[in-house]
């Protein structure tokens, strides 16, 4: 009974955080940026357990809950480390499919990456992320790290990670979050 109540307060308070704005994952995993002086394209892999569902759940199975375009921005502070976007596509290289319905698993691919948005039995979702979009050279992050996912629909979630080491060096930069 005290684990279903623990459930219960959890979700009610993602509902809160999620009609203020971007509901906040409970569980950061890793974050990596990696950007190259060559190219000038920043590489972000984030993945994040505890996500509130998107409101396209309970859905049928076939269709995602989640929509494109999607939107992911790294910030820290006020400043801005990476921000790339999955836009519609066509062709065989961009596909968006679910199995399983909300019991299953979204995922969308398409030119500048890939985002798969995993539905638990907890009523909660994983995200993981892998993006290429041209970006500055990010700089040493001033406090935490926050990575925001927004989808075509509206659902959005927030990740923030407080360990982060960053490495510069003359032909690029990594950042490494957990």
């Amino acid at each position: 009974m005290r684990g279903s109540f623990a459930v219960l307060l959890s979700i009610a308070a993602l509902a809160l955080a999620e009609a203020a704005g971007a509901a906040p994952c409970q569980k950061p995993r890793q974050l990596k940026l990696q950007w190259g002086a060559a190219n000038g394209i920043g590489q972000l892999v984030y993945v994040a357990y505890g996500c509130a569902l998107p409101p396209g759940c309970p859905g049928k199975d076939g269709e995602p809950a989640t929509r494109l375009p999607m939107k992911v921005t790294v910030r820290s502070g006020d400043t801005t480390l990476f921000e790339g976007e999955m836009k519609p596509c066509e062709g065989e290289t961009c596909r968006s499919v679910n199995s399983g319905a909300c019991a299953g698993t979204d995922a969308h691919k398409a030119a500048a990456g890939m985002v798969k948005v995993s539905y638990q039995r907890q009523g909660m979702a994983s995200v993981m992320a892998r993006l290429r979009a041209p970006t500055r050279k990010p700089s040493q992050p001033s406090g935490p790290v926050v990575a925001t996912l927004t989808d075509g629909s509206g659902w959005s979630t927030e990740v923030e990670y407080q360990k982060c080491r960053f490495h510069d060096r003359p032909n690029g930069a990594i950042l490494l979050c957990r």
